[in-house]
């Protein structure tokens, strides 16, 4: 279903660990799954291949992709390890500069964009009410779909919101489900 509307909304859903560099001296970094537009490098891996991209203010965007994933590729890659070791070979990626520095890890959430769907009881004004939580946390709503039937007990409503902090989100559902104007969610970073 999320699939769906990602896909109507010009965007796929990737597992992606994503990590940045939010001071000079300290990262930020999470793994999950997050919307990536569909004209995104990163947007046609798929299979056993995985994808790095790096950005830097110097070089601007570099990546590549490979097989990293089934059972040829993760053999080929222990093999080609075995056989390094054997030859007292590094078998790590070349030292960068930055990584000389000492980094530490912050639970810093950056602001981003959003995709939440919630799934809500299908009754007069219920869109509105959403709508209020969004406004009360000083969110931008950029785009709505609703989904459902005059029949149905629950209808599915997505938004796609403009950049803010995950807090404020988290504050949103954390009322809509008190309210109960949510039964169930999903929330999804937008890179």
């Amino acid at each position: 279903q999320d699939m769906a509307y990602a896909n109507e909304l010009g965007y796929t859903i990737k597992l992606l660990g994503v990590s940045r560099i939010v001071e000079d001296d300290k990262l930020t970094a999470f793994v999950g799954p997050a919307l990536v537009p569909k004209d995104d490098p990163l947007a046609n891996v798929s299979g056993v291949n995985n994808a790095i991209f790096v950005q830097d203010r110097f070089r601007g965007l570099q990546g590549m992709s490979a097989a990293g994933a089934g059972k040829n590729a993760t053999a080929m890659a222990i093999f080609t390890d075995l056989i390094s070791v054997a030859r007292s070979e590094k078998i790590a990626w070349p030292e960068a500069a930055l990584a000389r520095q000492s980094l530490k890890f912050t639970r810093t959430h950056l602001p981003g964009r959003f995709y939440m769907r919630v799934d809500a009881p299908n009754r007069p004004g219920i869109l509105a009410n959403i709508s209020k939580s969004f406004s009360r946390q000083g969110i931008n709503i950029l785009e709505v779909i609703q989904r459902g039937s005059a029949d149905a007990k629950v209808v599915s409503i997505v938004f796609m919101l403009d950049k803010t902090k995950p807090r404020s989100v988290d504050n949103v559902l954390s009322e809509l489900l008190e309210t109960k104007a949510a039964i169930g969610s999903l929330v999804l970073r937008v890179e």
